[in-house]
């Protein structure tokens, strides 16, 4: 499913949708992790954001049980360039991330420019130097 995000300064970034499908509206925070993202969607100090990972492609190893940082998802959003459609750790592998998204509530967004949105961040902010 087609989705986007809109950023507060009107900016949108086109994608498609996964697993959990509404609309949502959080703060949007950056992650350069190449791995780690299933304790970062159980982490509850994201809890509330929409989570932007900067590595290209995730999801490669799946979701399993051992590694939740809680027993719940708090992300209200993965914002990803690409995701894995198969998990290369099928030992552990319980869940893909688009049926984590759905079980848990969050919104996963693919094939959106991370790389753009990153950018476009660094570029427009204002640096202040004391």
């Amino acid at each position: 499913m087609k989705a986007q995000l809109i950023l507060e300064n009107g900016m949108v970034f086109e994608g498609k949708a996964f697993g959990y499908l509404k609309e949502t509206i959080g703060e949007v925070v950056f992650n350069t992790g190449m791995t780690g993202y299933q304790e970062i969607l159980t982490d509850p100090s994201y809890c509330g954001q929409m989570v932007v990972m900067t590595y290209p492609l995730i999801g490669n190893y799946g979701i399993n049980l051992e590694d939740m940082e809680s027993s719940k998802s708090h992300v209200r959003a993965l914002i990803v360039r690409e995701k894995s459609d198969y998990p290369n750790n099928t030992f552990r592998c319980v869940f893909l991330s688009p049926r984590f998204s759905s079980v848990s509530n969050f919104v996963y967004k693919a094939h959106v420019k991370t790389t753009l949105l990153v950018f476009l961040h660094c570029f427009l902010a204002k640096w202040t130097l004391t």
